[in-house]
């Protein structure tokens, strides 16, 4: 399975992911199409990679210091560095801001 770190938002809503086996197809920084709302551009999250592929993106704050306390999800494939599009979708949970959390 894929080694990968994701940024997302940015200032366009973009979504980059990171990987690093030099097996895979592609390797770097590798933008995806997506569907779906994705995160607003942040710092101070948190990415985590569960083990079937998905990328749960929580918590942050704004450029301006609003605290954010959503969670995301992107399925990415596992084991592979396929460029298909993606969809984000929202969780029906509540928010609990949080900044600068480890998972």
């Amino acid at each position: 399975e894929p080694k990968a770190g994701a940024k997302a938002g940015g200032q366009h809503g973009s979504c980059h992911v990171l990987y690093l086996q030099p097996q895979l197809e592609h390797t770097g920084w590798v933008e995806l199409e997506h569907a779906g709302v994705p995160p607003c551009a942040r710092r101070g999250h948190a990415v985590t990679a569960l083990a079937d592929g998905t990328l749960v993106v929580s918590g942050g704050e704004r450029s301006s210091g609003t605290k954010l306390g959503d969670v995301h999800l992107i399925a990415l494939a596992r084991g592979s560095a396929s460029l298909a599009p993606r969809t984000w979708q929202r969780p029906d949970i509540p928010d609990l801001p949080e900044v600068a959390h480890h998972a």
